[in-house]
Parts: structure tokens; C-alpha cells; sequence
């Protein structure tokens, strides 16, 4: 028989219940990976004394996440990780999370104690300085970009790959933007400008080149950010006070 590496029972009415694997192989975007080897390539550079690498389910997806001691310890460079990584391994085992820690938690076996990984604490890397969004454009971005890296924050200035994002993900991003502000942009902006403040710049760019219909008024620049700011303002009591406005007009 073929060893697939899944693991299953029979229960006692002879159904067959899958288990998962008693291996650490994961399928990422359709590529199967092996997380020991992830975790033996990431030892392999100079500055990490100890790494671990497991993987979770956000939403429908499958996402690696990185557990690096650092030496010495200083902040964790996301940026040279992830081009160390890129020359030796698929591009589906590039972690999509890293985790700074003091040292792997170890069974009375010196084995890695994956299960006490699962309760680190895993959020957004704190590789820069956080900025809030600024301007109602940057803030629209900021929601796109929360909604598609299942993030409860996100700063201006981080980067779309080290949070998370990869091409999948990125094309979700391009998609939701054509929706929203109904612009075609090219897919390759999110690679060129992966930050909230350079997409957004593009993006402006972009929207006060549309043409506009010759029956409507034009309004861009400034105007264009106080409009929205102005909608943003509108609450639920003042639509409601002028739904009963236009009813009473009509009776």
C-alpha cells in the first residue's frame, strides 16, 4: 500500500475517521513542505542559535509561522530572513509569521514542546515604528489589507510581505481595490509599493486620472478627502432623520 503519512481509526462501527498526519508535513497553497526542513534551513543562518516552525488555519488558509532565538538578541531582521529563505526554499515555505523568542520551550526529552508554542502570542511584527492610517484613502486601504491578512492592526508604514502577504494574497488585495474604488491597478503595484503609504500614493495617483462623466461635477484633491470625511460622519440618527424628512415631504 502506498504510505501517505496520514493518520486515521476505525471506530466500532467501521467508519473511517481521518486524524491528520503523524509527520509535519503541511500543504501550502498546493505545496506539500516539510516544516523540519524549514526549520533546519533557518539554523543554517548565522544569527539564529534555535528555531521552530509550525503551521495554523486562519480562516480557510494554511499559514507558517517561525519561532527564532536570535543572536544576539537584537531585533528580529524580517527582511534578510525572508531573502535567505527565498534562495533555498519554495516560496510557499517562507513563513508568513515570525516570532522573536528568548529561547524554544523544550519537553523533559529536550525536544521542542510544539503544543506550548501554540499559546505564544502571535501578532504583526513590530519591525517599525506604527503609524495609524491618516486620511480617509489610507484608512479604506488599511481595511482591505485587515480584512485579507486576518490582522486587528495595521500601521502605514508595515510591510504587505512581512505581515503575512504573498501573491494570493496580494491579488486579493488588487481585486477588492477594483471593487471598491473601481481602478484596475497592475498587480505588480503591491510588489513595488508594499507598504499602506506607497499603495496609497499609487492609488491617488491613480483615482485623479480617471476620466470623469461630463454630467457630474468634478471632485478630486482636496476635495475629493473632505467629501469622504464629510460621508464618514454620517451617522445612523441623521439617515434616519432624513428618511423621515422625505417621507413626510411626499405625503
Amino acid at each position: 500500500m502506498y504510505r501517505t503519512g496520514d493518520l486515521a481509526r476505525f471506530s466500532s462501527d467501521h467508519a473511517l475517521h481521518y486524524l491528520g498526519r503523524f509527520d509535519k508535513q503541511v500543504k501550502v497553497r498546493g505545496v506539500r513542505l516539510e516544516l523540519a526542513e524549514i526549520e533546519a534551513t533557518l539554523v543554517q543562518f548565522e544569527d539564529i542559535s534555535a528555531a521552530a516552525v509550525t503551521a495554523r488555519k486562519v480562516e480557510d488558509e494554511v499559514e507558517i509561522v517561525a519561532y527564532v532565538v536570535w543572536r544576539p538578541p537584537t531585533p528580529l531582521a524580517i527582511d534578510t530572513l525572508r531573502e535567505f529563505l527565498r534562495s533555498k526554499v519554495p516560496s510557499a515555505a517562507i513563513p508568513g509569521r515570525w516570532v522573536q523568542v528568548e529561547s524554544l520551550p523544550l519537553l523533559a526529552n529536550g525536544k521542542v514542546d510544539y503544543a506550548a508554542l501554540q499559546n505564544v502570542e502571535v501578532e504583526r511584527p513590530l519591525t517599525r515604528q506604527f503609524q495609524p492610517p491618516r486620511t480617509p484613502l489610507e484608512q479604506a486601504v488599511a481595511a482591505i489589507w485587515l480584512e485579507v491578512l486576518h490582522l486587528q492592526s495595521v500601521g502605514i508604514n508595515d510591510n504587505f510581505f512581512e505581515l503575512g502577504g504573498h501573491s494570493l494574497r496580494a491579488s486579493q488585495v488588487i481585486s477588492r481595490v477594483r471593487d471598491r474604488f473601481g481602478v484596475e491597478m497592475p498587480f505588480a503595484t503591491i510588489f513595488e509599493s508594499s507598504t499602506i503609504a506607497d499603495f496609497t500614493g499609487v492609488l491617488e495617483a491613480l483615482l485623479e486620472q480617471q476620466p470623469s462623466d461630463p454630467a457630474t461635477p468634478v471632485i478630486e484633491g482636496a476635495e475629493y478627502r473632505e467629501l469622504v470625511q464629510q460621508i464618514s460622519a454620517i451617522t445612523e440618527e441623521d439617515v434616519g432623520a432624513l428618511l423621515t424628512a422625505l417621507r413626510s415631504n411626499v405625503s
